[in-house]
């Protein structure tokens, strides 16, 4: 040892227990009291009292004037103190196990079959009671069946259901081609620029007359992705929906007629 040079003194972690005199006392560095279960050191060369993070942080004796540095803390580690332990390598080993079984659970997974089976599919949304919902299932049945290359994709909704639908629909991106309406929601979308005009610029036309609902049309949204293909389809409805029994079942004829062209139209 050179003249002047400090002997560090080792000290030791404590955790007080219940009756310990040095309870209430307070830590030097954080002059905060020291309560039952906390893990303290006591200096070994001044004996002023640190909490263990204190002691740590502050790198030995926080008392003024006390030369006392960290050295070494001894005794039993409090918890909590100090990093946590290493995990055992079986823990990453099965995570792994189980991440690759679930990506292959996905991949695997056997898919819905596709209904339209690689056809183009043309997308007819409308309101409809229980009765109507049927005929139509027939209808589209029917379309389907003789129409190798299209396939008719029907999405039915009850009455009222198809405002948040549609804006649903419109916001992802997946309207539908061809839209059975009310005319006064018809006459909202087409001054939103949402329908496609059936007439001439000097004579525009937003839809044509549902067959058996005198204030309803069917209109074809706006920039279908096939909008021959889209006529075609809408040709189908207008020839074979036809006026209702009642007010809830549409009578359509048995035989398909397809139109190369829409009809003549006139004035939404």
């Amino acid at each position: 040892m050179t003249p002047g040079e400090v002997v560090l003194l080792e000290e030791f972690v404590a955790v007080l227990e219940p009756g310990d005199k040095r309870l209430h006392t307070s830590c030097v560095q954080c002059e905060t009291a020291l309560a039952e279960g906390d893990a303290i050191i006591e200096c070994p060369r001044c004996h002023r009292l640190h909490h263990v993070r204190c002691w740590k942080n502050r790198g030995g004796c926080a008392a003024y004037g006390c030369p006392q540095t960290a050295k070494a803390v001894k005794g039993e580690k409090p918890s909590g103190d100090g990093p946590p332990p290493p995990l055992d390598r079986r823990w990453f080993f099965a995570g792994g196990v189980i991440i690759a079984v679930l990506i292959a659970a996905v991949l695997l997974w056997p898919q819905a079959p596709d209904p339209a089976m690689g056809r183009q599919r043309i997308a007819f949304m409308t309101e409809a009671g229980g009765a109507e919902q049927a005929a139509l299932l027939r209808l589209q049945e029917q379309f389907n069946e003789h129409h190798p290359e299209l396939y008719l994709d029907l999405q039915l909704l009850p009455y009222g259901g198809m405002e948040i639908k549609l804006v649903v629909s419109m916001g992802a991106g997946e309207a539908p081609d061809i839209l059975g309406l009310r005319r006064e929601r018809m006459q909202a979308l087409a001054d939103q620029g949402a329908l496609h005009n059936l007439g001439t610029d000097e004579e525009p036309a937003w839809g044509m007359p549902y067959p058996g609902r005198p204030d309803w049309k069917l209109c074809i949204f706006v920039e279908p992705e096939d909008l021959q293909r889209t006529k075609e389809v809408l040709d189908f409805l207008l020839e074979n929906l036809s006026a209702t029994d009642n007010a809830d079942r549409p009578r359509y004829n048995h035989e398909p007629v397809l139109q190369s062209q829409t009809k003549a139209m006139g004035p939404g």
